[in-house]
């Protein structure tokens, strides 16, 4: 593991309809098919996007959500980082919540 990378282990309640969104847009910007998306695989290094896919990954997600992404202290790599941030700028959990425990890489991506 390089030691540039964090290992971390996140609690969240993530809304099922954040998730299937977010992976919609992973796929959408990956040119892939939604099954071939793992939720937790690192959008550059094990998915294959660019950092130009990336920049319009976060501006199809701002305009879905009206939220603007800010990394400062997180970032977003990976789905479940996504909808962990989504979830917490976002008005709530809606009755379709589900917990997910993961164990995430952040590879300090920040724009």
């Amino acid at each position: 593991v390089n030691a540039r990378n964090l290992s971390y282990v996140t609690t969240e309640i993530i809304d099922d309809e954040i998730k299937n969104i977010v992976i919609e847009q992973f796929a959408l910007e990956l040119d892939k098919k939604v099954e071939e998306i793992d939720c937790t695989k690192h959008f550059i290094f094990e998915l294959g996007g660019t950092s130009l896919d990336y920049c319009k990954l976060l501006i199809k997600l701002k305009a879905e959500f009206d939220i603007d992404f800010n990394f400062e202290q997180d970032s977003c790599s990976t789905v479940e980082d996504f909808c962990s941030f989504i979830a917490k700028k976002t008005k709530g959990v809606t009755q379709n919540e589900k917990i997910i425990i993961a164990s995430t890489q952040s590879c300090g991506m920040f724009l």
